[in-house]
């Protein structure tokens, strides 16, 4: 098992390591900061293109392995949304969610994988999630996102619940938008 602690706590003045580092060593415990310094970053990049590269020639499984192995040197939430989609690519519609859902609220691509999300939802017949997720997009708080293709994951959940009043609301907001 290997450790990592966020940039912010190799700033501390070692106080992360003052607190945690004795523990650690007389565990046996490997640990390191992630500073920039401490991760091999070429690595990491490697890994990611040559899963993107696998992504791309449809060799799923294989680019599986090369983002669970650059996310293993470096965990990033870039790596958990392509992991998701090679999932859903793969047809492994769970496990594609799990990594879906690993992304974080604050994180620039979290948008982008509710909606597929939304797309994997109705694939495995949970159009309540979908629509769910999509009305989240929906509110008022993310006004200022246009994402028309959630709109269509939300009509397309709605239809298969046979609402189809709701399906045709839903589709006249992007006319109204």
């Amino acid at each position: 098992m290997r450790l990592l602690f966020p940039r912010h706590a190799a700033a501390d003045s070692g106080g992360v390591r003052r607190l945690y580092g004795r523990d650690l060593d007389a565990r046996g415990l490997r640990y390191e900061y992630l500073d920039g310094g401490t991760v091999d970053r070429d690595a990491v990049v490697e890994r990611f293109q040559q899963g993107d590269a696998h992504l791309q020639a449809g060799a799923y499984q294989a680019a599986i392995d090369e983002f669970l192995k650059a996310y293993e040197l470096f965990p990033s939430d870039r790596i958990h949304f392509n992991i998701a989609q090679a999932y859903r690519l793969k047809g492994d519609r769970d496990k594609a969610l799990d990594h879906y859902m690993q992304v974080p609220k604050d994180h620039p691509l979290w948008v982008q994988a509710l909606i597929e999300q939304g797309w994997t939802q109705l694939a495995i017949d949970d159009f309540s999630g979908a629509i769910g997720n999509m009305y989240s997009l929906h509110s008022p708080y993310f006004k200022a996102v246009y994402q028309p293709e959630s709109f269509v994951v939300r009509t397309i959940g709605y239809l298969n619940i046979c609402q189809y009043g709701d399906a045709y609301r839903t589709l006249s907001h992007i006319e109204h938008d």
